[in-house]
């Protein structure tokens, strides 16, 4: 198999080339990075015709593009994005500077300078290499297995058209269109004008008028007399029985006066006996001569059997 070895330092290039082919391995040496990132140009455009590697060792400081530039370009390149990449330094880097570094160019081992000897170096480029293979293919397997086929759809079948029956359709009436009178060929050979026939609109129908619902009579309404023409009971009559006639109000007699005294004559005064009326005219009884008037007495005078006393409410 073929591997990338990038190094700038040609006698470290040329020791490491030597252990490559002691392990089988063939090496595909660049001297620098701007060798590096022309040879990734060929790669992604198809131009190049060799063996593409399946792993890169390369240094970080070189002149023109840097080892992990060069790392990042290689993620982006289809044919090897998903080789290992190991990358070799003489700087002293922090441990966060170097876990910065593999994740932002994805690189999958850190390797410093000087190289350990051969057989330790070894291992740790096959060991990279074997766990590189072994996350690959349990990243496509899973792939693989998630993304199952989707169930085939059949064709959908087109709408059939509609077609109504002859019942739906309705013939064309002849009054609907006017009929087409073709004019005669004038005598001066013009040409013959054909009149636009327009169609006869059809009358739209009308709406018969919906008739008002009919009206049920009412009952004529009964007379109320007014209050002050109906008759007065009067408060002490007592109501008939129902069913019976209603009795006519009589009216009521004024109440009885109760007769006035005669006067008690005053022991100071004389009394003065009652005037008498005369009889009506045609009596044989001539009138009583009026007497003196005697002293008061606590007997009173008596009348002449021809007179009457008279009643003070009428005088």
């Amino acid at each position: 198999m073929t591997w990338l070895l990038v190094e700038d330092d040609p006698d470290i290039r040329n020791v490491v080339a030597v252990m490559m082919q002691l392990w089988g391995e063939k090496s595909l040496a660049l001297s620098d990075g701007n060798a590096a990132w022309t040879w990734l140009d060929n790669v992604a455009a198809g131009t190049y015709k060799g063996e593409l590697p399946e792993l890169a060792l390369m240094d970080i400081r070189m002149p023109g593009h840097t080892g992990d530039q060069i790392a990042a370009r290689i993620r982006e390149t289809g044919p090897i994005k998903n080789i290992p990449i190991i990358l070799m330094t003489a700087f002293t880097l922090t441990e966060a500077e170097v876990q910065s570094m593999m994740a932002r160019a994805g690189v999958d081992h850190m390797i410093k300078k000087p190289l350990p000897d051969m057989d330790v170096f070894k291992s740790t480029l096959y060991q990279v290499r074997d766990d590189k293979h072994k996350k690959t293919s349990a990243l496509s397997e899973s792939s693989t297995t998630t993304t199952a086929p989707l169930p085939s759809i059949p064709p959908t079948r087109p709408p059939t058209p509609f077609t109504p029956p002859a019942a739906m359709v309705a013939p064309l009436r002849p009054a609907d269109t006017l009929p087409i009178r073709v004019a005669a060929a004038p005598s001066n050979g013009a040409p013959i004008t054909q009149p636009i026939v327009k169609s006869k609109p059809s009358t739209p129908a009308t709406a018969s008028p919906v008739p008002p619902p009919a009206l049920t009579p009412s009952a004529p309404p009964i007379p109320v007399p007014p209050t002050s023409a109906m008759p007065t009971t009067p408060p002490n009559a007592k109501s008939k029985p129902s069913g019976s006639i209603p009795a006519t109000a009589l009216p009521v007699p004024p109440p009885a006066l109760a007769p006035t005294p005669a006067p008690t004559p005053s022991t100071s005064a004389p009394a003065t006996p009652p005037i008498a009326k005369s009889r009506p005219s045609g009596s044989s009884l001539a009138p009583t001569p009026a007497t003196s008037t005697p002293p008061a007495s606590s007997t009173p005078t008596a009348l002449g059997p021809d007179t009457k006393p008279i009643d003070p409410s009428t005088s």
